[in-house]
Order: structure tokens, then sequence, then C-alpha cells
């Protein structure tokens, strides 16, 4: 499976998916004119990722800000991601430590997922 990578636009997220690692990023703005279209390929290749996984997979998400189709978007890659169950799954759910808006919206998603989810506060969301 060919790795994805997105670099990140007014409206879009860096994308950076390594299969072969296990190892998963969306970081940045979600607002795409059309979401369904933009992210249906990553869910796609996350679903194909299930049926073989690495022993091992994390996810990375740290969005300063994403629109409501988006919050559709985010559970379908955490379904996704559920079911690669021969995988230890991790997500880490990133905010910037002063957004308690993003810090509420993780433990949302929390508990919307039976993988192992732990959210972590950020100076910079560009670091991580």
């Amino acid at each position: 499976m060919e790795n994805i990578n997105y670099l990140a636009t007014e409206k879009t997220p860096e994308v950076n998916f390594d299969f072969q690692k296990g190892e998963f990023l969306v970081r940045g703005i979600s607002i795409p004119e059309n979401t369904v279209d933009f992210y249906h390929g990553l869910i796609f290749a996350l679903r194909e990722y299930a049926k073989d996984p690495q022993p091992n997979s994390i996810l990375r998400i740290g969005l300063e800000y994403f629109n409501t189709s988006t919050s559709v978007i985010i559970l379908k890659i955490l379904n996704a991601l559920e079911m690669a169950e021969t995988s230890k799954v991790e997500v880490i759910w990133y905010y910037e430590e002063d957004d308690i808006e993003m810090e509420e919206v993780g433990l949302d998603f929390k508990e919307m997922t039976s993988v192992s989810f732990n959210l972590h506060p950020v100076e910079d969301l560009y670091a991580v």
C-alpha cells in the first residue's frame, strides 16, 4: 500500500499516512469545499490497512479548527482503525493548551471509540 502525503492548504489539513510504519497524522485546519471528496480515499485506504495492519498503529490528530462535516469524517477514521483488530491502535488527540473547546471535542471522540485514545495538550500543533 502506498503512503499518502498531502500538504496543508488554507482549507485542508496536512495528511501523512505511513502504512508500513502504521503511523498516521492529520494536522491543521479542515474546512474543505467537499469534505467527502477530500477524505474518501483516506478512509478507503485505512479500511484496507485494517485488513492487514502493523502490530502497532498510531493516529495523531492535531486540528486547529474543523467543520461539522469533518467531525463525521473523524468518526469514520476512528471506525476504520477499530477494524484493525490485530493491531494495538492508539489515537493521540493534540490540542492547544488553552483551547478548552478542542479538548472537550477530543473527550467526546474518546467516548465514541473503543481504541486507546489519549488527549495531549501542546503549545504548538505544528510542532507535533
